[in-house]
């Protein structure tokens, strides 16, 4: 499976975590996805792979953020993610 995909599928279950505030799944999964993108870091980033990582930040500060700031991350990680084209494989 290519990293891409794996970035995607990452995101995919972080946005379902996000949506009920468990914050310790999204700290696994923002882990997980940390250790893949470093294996395949590169600089700069593609917009693709920018914009995943705006995503990854939005579903990390929604269970970080005081409960009434929850909600509005939580609609705007999704409204993100939704935004973001699934990999071809």
């Amino acid at each position: 499976m290519s990293e891409l995909k794996q970035m995607y599928q990452l995101l995919e279950q972080m946005v379902q975590s996000a949506e009920v505030g468990d914050k310790t799944k999204i700290t696994q999964l923002n882990e997980a996805y940390e250790k893949l993108v470093s294996k395949v870091y590169h600089s700069p980033l593609t917009p693709l792979e920018s914009r995943y990582d705006n995503y990854r930040h939005s579903c990390v500060m929604s269970v970080t953020m005081l409960n009434h700031m929850h909600k509005k991350l939580v609609a705007n990680a999704k409204q993100r993610f939704a935004r973001i084209p699934q990999p071809l494989e």
